[in-house]
């Protein structure tokens, strides 16, 4: 997502459309942050638990959890088996 924010020039505006355009743009800015937020959120369930995660119950402290559990047993794996994909120690 691009976030585009017009510049004004205050010589040929008045101060108020300056304050006004910022106000809408940092609406905007945050919309988009608060957007983007949720978005990280549903994937980092989805890593944790699968498809839908995040209209299920569990915690922020679950999914946390989980993703330690599942980061513990991939070094678990590289360990015994090395590097991923073939790849051998």
């Amino acid at each position: 997502m691009v976030l585009t924010m017009r510049i004004v020039n205050t010589k040929e505006s008045s101060m108020s459309n300056y304050v006004n355009d910022y106000k809408v743009s940092d609406q905007i800015a945050r919309s988009c942050v608060f957007e983007n937020l949720s978005v990280f959120r549903e994937e980092v369930y989805e890593l944790a638990f699968g498809d839908d995660a995040v209209n299920k119950d569990y915690s922020d402290k679950e999914v946390l959890e989980k993703l330690f559990q599942n980061l513990q047993s991939l070094q678990q794996y590289v360990n015994h088996f090395g590097e991923m994909f073939g790849e051998e120690r």
